[in-house]
């Protein structure tokens, strides 16, 4: 028998590939005429198919219907909201809907499905989308903390956004923005949507394939479970028979009956002794697991005298697993660190997880489901991008201070905040160093389970994570898309993040970094202010309706691979969207006859 050329992975890619093509053919159908206007309209020019060319717009002609001629500058704008009320604008509602209720159920904002929608149902420029899908991400971002901020982690009481994982990845991400942005700029929209729609591709293959992976050991371990669950039975029912089999051969005298047998004695498991006297059936029913908990696997849930105490803990060795030997971290005495020389109260007062001096203590910090120090931390490195982005000015709003574009103050002011964001990153990486050291000395309860759960950070991970954030950064903000379609992979298949915990974290991120970019594009004059309102209420109410179902069908049964298959479905579908738009904006360049041209970063628009 031949074995295939080509391996699992290249299999996926195949219908990736052909899906390409067909969308190819598609857009090549289009005549000329139409491909040169919808090209112009993507630029927000007018089309002019006499000349062959897009030209400024005047007030006799050129622009579509969900567009309108700006006089000052010729450029064709979109259209206000209201005015008229078209039929894409209500298809525009639905998508909207469908769109943040499926991303953000995957721990994503959404960008990636609200840039295409808005390009080709509301009529946005492929920039000016990704401006206005902002307040958007937003108002669906809110909805997603609205779910994920009170609920607690699967194994400890702690909240199950994890803080520090926020913590160590916005202030690179933030430093990757600025950079994006130039490139955003500077290289044609056609050949950003290629780039898009390759990076999309890849997204889409690894996290179906983990998904998969996912599913299928979801079910081998229930496949695991009934064949316990039947063990369980039959050696129950076995000791029942033999109990009465032997009641049977020896029965007891009439004294032995008539004096009952006193005893203070305790078995290994800490009972009375006098528990052994009852029916086997009986001791197997009440030691037999409950299978009803979700955080508990197996191996977990007992198997001898003593499951039945280990249960109640809710997590055992196998899903929880504390560093250094089980007597030091199970002793009081090994499990107190005394505080180090030079740790000042004013430091434990900011950071008291790092004077923890017990695994009691440590838990005791992380347990508040408020932490503000972490959004203090936070804030701190958005008001950073926030006020120098706005002292800065853009190419299309002058500076408030008189800095010109492209000056010497200009780019004093972007390496200030690039240092600043730095050297804020930096001191992320030194906590997450000292914290790592203190958890492994006190003997932290990771949480384990099918080899995914808390992240294990590594020095490897610890120092390659920045990196990977501020490449996260730099993407999202050139392509348009939020870096958590970039981070999510990342933490599930290199991290071993749970995917919950992920999806969570994640909601947070995109929380601040949506009104962080909303507020900056507002101060540029770039966002329309109707069109986010009415579009970002409705954004909100599908992001919350998405996440609550997800969420119940994981909770119900127990298949973590949901939130994966969810953020699969949206790179999937913003493929086929980016894709098409990307050919249709390379078919139109060709009838216009542009070629590839670059934008000055340095120029003001109008």
């Amino acid at each position: 028998m031949m074995r295939s050329r080509f391996s699992r992975q290249q299999k996926v890619y195949l219908p990736v590939i052909g899906g390409m093509l067909c969308l190819l053919a598609l857009a090549g159908t289009s005549t000329t005429a139409a491909t040169l206007c919808d090209y112009c309209s993507q630029i927000g020019r007018a089309c002019n198919i006499t000349l062959g060319q897009c030209v400024p717009c005047t007030p006799t002609s050129g622009c579509t219907e969900r567009q309108v001629c700006n006089t000052n500058t010729g450029i064709c704008a979109v259209k206000d909201l209201f005015h008229p009320f078209l039929w894409s604008d209500g298809v525009l509602i639905v998508l909207v809907f469908l769109a943040t209720g499926l991303s953000n159920a995957g721990g994503i904002g959404g960008g990636i499905l609200l840039v295409p929608l808005l390009s080709l149902f509301a009529g946005f420029t492929l920039k000016n989308a990704s401006a206005n899908a902002q307040p958007l991400i937003f108002g669906a971002s809110i909805a997603n903390a609205m779910v994920n901020v009170p609920r607690r982690h699967a194994a400890r009481d702690t909240p199950r956004i994890d803080w520090n994982l926020v913590a160590c990845t916005v202030p690179f991400f933030l430093m990757g923005t600025t950079p994006g942005t130039f490139m955003n700029q500077a290289f044609p929209s056609y050949f950003t949507a290629f780039v898009l729609a390759l990076l999309l591709s890849v997204l889409s293959v690894q996290s179906a394939l983990f998904g998969l992976r996912l599913l299928r050991e979801r079910l081998q371990e229930r496949h695991k479970n009934a064949a316990d669950e039947q063990t369980w039975k039959a050696e129950a029912a076995g000791n029942a028979a033999d109990d009465t089999l032997s009641s049977r051969v020896s029965s007891p005298s009439v004294a032995e009956t008539a004096i009952p047998v006193q005893s203070n004695e305790v078995d290994d498991c800490g009972r009375d002794a006098t528990d052994a006297t009852k029916p086997s059936a009986d001791r197997a029913s009440a030691e037999r697991p409950d299978s009803s908990d979700p955080h508990l696997n197996h191996e977990s849930r007992g198997n001898g005298c003593c499951s039945a105490a280990n249960a109640s803990n809710a997590v055992d060795s196998s899903d929880v697993h504390a560093t250094g030997s089980e007597t030091a971290a199970s002793s009081p005495s090994n499990n107190v660190h005394p505080l180090r020389p030079g740790r000042s109260r004013f430091l434990c007062y900011l950071d008291p997880l790092l004077c923890a001096q017990s695994r009691e203590e440590l838990l005791a910090a992380e347990r508040p489901w408020f932490q503000w120090r972490y959004m203090l931390f936070l804030l701190a490195c958005w008001l950073v991008l926030f006020i120098i982005q706005i002292l800065s000015g853009s190419a299309e709003k002058h500076s408030p201070v008189g800095a010109p574009l492209c000056g010497a103050v200009y780019w004093i002011l972007f390496a200030i905040q690039e240092s600043v964001l730095f050297a804020m990153g930096c001191f992320t990486i030194w906590r997450n160093l000292s914290l790592n050291r203190l958890r492994d000395r006190l003997g932290y309860p990771w949480y384990s389970k099918n080899g995914l759960g808390d992240i294990r950070w590594t020095r490897a991970l610890i120092f390659g994570y920045p990196v990977w954030a501020f490449i996260a950064g730099v993407f999202g903000s050139w392509v348009g898309i939020g870096g958590s379609s970039l981070l999510i992979p990342f933490l599930n298949l290199v991290g071993r993040a749970d995917p919950a915990t992920v999806q969570s974290s994640m909601s947070l991120s995109n929380l601040l970094g949506s009104a962080s970019g909303a507020f900056v594009y507002l101060a540029q004059g770039r966002l329309n202010i109707s069109y986010g309102l009415f579009f970002g209420l409705f954004a909100l109410l599908g992001s919350y309706t998405g996440v609550w179902m997800v969420y119940f069908l994981v909770e119900r049964y127990q298949i973590r691979a949901l939130f994966v298959f969810a953020l699969t479905i949206c790179f999937v579908t913003a493929l086929g969207a980016i894709l098409y738009i990307a050919i249709r904006n390379t078919l139109g360049v060709e009838a216009a006859g542009v070629g590839w041209v670059f934008t000055n970063i340095c120029a003001y628009v109008g």
